[in-house]
């Protein structure tokens, strides 16, 4: 984002304050890489996995749903809380998208397991079972 002078203190503060929730939870993470087991690894700031040793490129929502995901591991997230936080700002944000970038993002970090770990909870929201 840019800013053009002269400007008012409020509207510096408010541009800050969108770009840092577009930015998301994801920009406070300490460890950049998650080892989920021998088989997962994921790296939230430069958006890739790697499953099974292959990796695989994850687009910044994808990261963004994943981190969220990952950081409520074994508990059901809401499709209301995904959407607030993996598209906070100015986006626009619709239940249908949500499960798009959830089949894409399934499609690449359930490939190979015996078992899909991005569980679908009808009515509520998605799991992922680590």
């Amino acid at each position: 984002d840019y800013i053009v002078k002269p400007f008012e203190k409020e509207e510096l503060v408010a541009r800050v304050q969108r770009v840092l929730r577009r930015y998301g939870e994801s920009a406070g993470v300490e460890q950049p890489e998650v080892v989920i087991d021998q088989e997962l690894q994921i790296n939230f700031v430069q958006h890739w996995a790697r499953v099974k040793g292959q990796q695989v490129t994850l687009t910044p929502t994808e990261s963004k749903l994943l981190f969220l995901l990952v950081r409520n591991a074994g508990r059901v997230v809401t499709n209301e809380t995904l959407l607030a936080k993996a598209w906070a700002g100015d986006e626009e944000a619709y239940e249908e998208g949500l499960r798009v970038h959830i089949s894409r993002l399934r499609s690449k970090i359930d490939k190979g397991f015996d078992r899909p770990m991005l569980q679908t909870v009808r009515g509520a929201g998605y799991r992922l079972d680590a």
